[in-house]
């Protein structure tokens, strides 16, 4: 099985034409079997709403598409009202594009995929005192419109749909952990800065290792968000990929599994 990882598109709207036709060109030059997508497709606004299902069928070219949340996703909105939109959207049987936060898991042949946007908890910050509504820089203070974000409460409400996808997996199938935050600080490539303040909002520091302590581990584990890339990590017997796609760059990776 194929797959064409991507991450952090960021498009600005339906009508991005120039990242729309990268991805086409990439599709018909790979031919993956699935297209899988770590968050932060499209950019949202307090005016602008957009069909992602619809958008990603005719983007992909009909190709299979398996996406997560991402916190752009989130700008000006609750929590809850962006699942209740994109469940509203989501029409499997007229369009093959699949939204994990919605699903928790996607059965494929022998692989489960699963996972979410994973909401980071502050386990990685390296300044005392961080909190995420004192940076006035950082969009996610406009996430909870009508009620406050409790970014530490969400992050363990992903962990537990994550959790149970894990435990449900039938024996012999290869489990694809998909994520937009990092699962862990070995992924974040700011890291090597210490006072950055965005370390603690780039996931959980160290969920790799507690999946395996507790008998959860995953094969692959599938990233984005902080745009920066780091492939080859194998992490507690996880094979890991951060697809680090930047608007400097546009990053993508071909996965056989």
């Amino acid at each position: 099985m194929k797959l064409l990882l991507l991450s952090d598109l960021h498009l600005l709207g339906t009508k991005d034409h120039y990242l729309d036709n990268i991805i086409k060109e990439l599709i018909e030059e790979n031919s993956p079997d699935i297209v899988v997508i770590s968050g932060d497709i499209h950019e949202t606004s307090k005016k602008m709403l957009i069909n992602p299902f619809k958008h990603l069928s005719r983007v992909c070219l009909g190709v299979k598409t398996i996406f997560t949340l991402g916190n752009h996703e989130f700008f000006y909105r609750d929590i809850e009202q962006v699942h209740k939109e994109h469940n509203s959207f989501y029409r499997p049987e007229k369009y093959d594009v699949h939204c994990l936060d919605l699903l928790g898991h996607y059965d494929i042949k022998h692989v489960r995929f699963l996972g979410n946007v994973l909401w980071y908890d502050g386990s990685m910050s390296t300044l005392p005192v961080q909190n995420l509504y004192d940076w006035g820089a950082w969009m996610d203070r406009t996430i909870g419109v009508n009620k406050h974000f409790d970014y530490f409460v969400e992050c363990r409400k992903c962990c537990k749909q994550i959790e149970e996808s894990i435990k449900s997996t039938p024996e012999g199938m290869t489990k694809i952990m998909v994520t937009h935050c990092v699962p862990h600080s070995d992924l974040n490539g700011h890291m090597f800065k210490v006072d950055s303040p965005y370390n603690a909002y780039s996931g959980v520091a160290d969920y790799l290792e507690y999946l395996s302590e507790y008998d959860m581990q995953v094969d692959y584990s599938i990233s984005g968000h902080t745009h920066k890339r780091v492939m080859g990590k194998e992490i507690a017997g996880v094979k890991c990929i951060n697809i680090g796609n930047d608007s400097h760059q546009f990053e993508y990776h071909i996965l056989e599994v």
